[in-house]
């Protein structure tokens, strides 16, 4: 029985932003006049919210951004080890700085390359992608780290690594300062007016811990679709099959049209896109409308057709949109073959003042449905 689940955290506005679902969205409103609506409650400030989207309770599936990224890489080093994120800054003068631009192929080929040079004997630098990477200590310990985006616009001296690996950590952000300085491509884009690649970052420092194997407590595997090492690292964790998060671009780029040639199969299949709590945050809501309309008319679109094609041939499906906050109510609708609705709601925040609206937490709609139980 294919299934197809879509969360898009934050697309539903609180009390206080707009909302991008009360405008012309025929496709989403052909979809709720034949689908279940039920309302979200809140996920909570959580360390990994992701978790919650693939069915798991608030108190299980934590994890820091370092084990994450290494999980994502295909990566398991030694029980007792510790993982890094580690992102790649510039500087401006003793100030940590954002790069504006990504390395491109060959940049990132010879950044990478430099990565064996500041290996030690218990640090291990692990290539990630464009300007995020891994770090392995094999060791546990008292350590503090600031995260890249806190440390950036700052004196590099003030966010410098604390603890027990405090020498070695700062020992290896100075070689790499030293390392990366030398670099012909940091020369060029020096030339051209580009930040040099100057800093290697470690930070969202943890240890991976035993996860449940959600594909043997739910019968069966999943496919985990992101453009997000955190939901692909998590999904390794959990036994479930993370798709290439790098395949389909990101953020609003998101590949539409690519996403849709690819549906789902045999396993359900959830699909996680970001930018509408991004973009609710920064009050880009143009951007956010943007996004919605591409969403609806590229992919929502094509896989109404493609159900509609399977249903024709008697095949039994289900569809579903899930959109998740961390502070504030959100919706789901769940659309299922051979199920006929509850009672038509609009999707959008006017439902969320139905009286009688049946709410849920997150993780328990997710793991019922991805337990493919007929009802919500």
């Amino acid at each position: 029985m294919p299934t197809l689940i879509v969360v898009l955290p934050d697309l539903v506005a609180g009390d206080e932003s707009q909302s991008v679902l009360l405008g012309d969205h025929p496709v989403l409103s052909q979809l709720a006049e034949q689908s279940q609506i039920v309302g979200l409650l809140p996920v909570g400030n959580l360390e990994t919210p992701e978790a919650c989207y693939l069915g798991m309770s608030p108190d299980e599936g934590q994890m820091r951004p370092g084990p994450l990224m290494v999980a994502a890489l295909g990566e398991d080093p030694p029980p007792r080890s510790t993982h890094f994120l580690v992102s790649v800054l510039g500087m401006e003068g003793e100030l940590l700085k954002s790069p504006e631009a990504l390395p491109d192929p060959a940049e990132f080929r010879q950044l990478t390359d430099l990565f064996r040079l500041l290996n030690t004997k218990s640090l291990t630098l692990l290539k990630g992608e464009d300007l995020d990477h891994a770090l392995v200590w094999e060791g546990i310990g008292d350590i503090y780290t600031v995260p890249a985006a806190d440390a950036t616009g700052k004196p590099i001296a003030e966010s410098l690594p604390k603890g027990d690996l405090e020498s070695a950590l700062r020992r290896l952000i100075d070689d790499s300062v030293n390392v990366l300085m030398g670099a012909e491509f940091n020369r060029i884009r020096a030339e051209e007016g580009r930040t040099p690649l100057l800093v290697l970052w470690p930070w969202g420092h943890g240890i991976r811990y035993p996860l449940p194997n959600l594909a043997l407590r739910r019968g069966g595997p999943v496919m985990v679709q992101s453009e997000s090492f955190r939901m692909a690292g998590l999904a390794r964790l959990l036994g479930y099959r993370p798709g290439d998060h790098r395949r389909y671009r990101s953020g609003l780029n998101l590949d539409w049209p690519a996403l849709a040639k690819s549906p789902p199969g045999p396993m359900p299949f959830v699909l996680v896109a970001s930018a509408p709590s991004t973009l609710r945050a920064e009050g880009r809501l143009e951007e956010l409308e943007w996004f919605l309309n591409r969403f609806e008319n590229e992919y929502l679109a094509p896989m109404l057709e493609w159900a509609s094609d399977r249903e024709a041939a008697g095949e039994h499906l289900t569809i579903g949109i899930v959109t998740p906050s961390a502070e504030r109510g959100g919706l789901a609708l769940w659309y299922e073959t051979r199920t006929p609705p509850m009672r038509p709601l609009p999707f959008d925040e006017r439902t969320l003042e139905e009286r009688g609206l049946t709410h849920r937490n997150t993780h328990e709609l997710m793991a019922t449905l991805l337990t493919r139980t007929p009802q919500i």
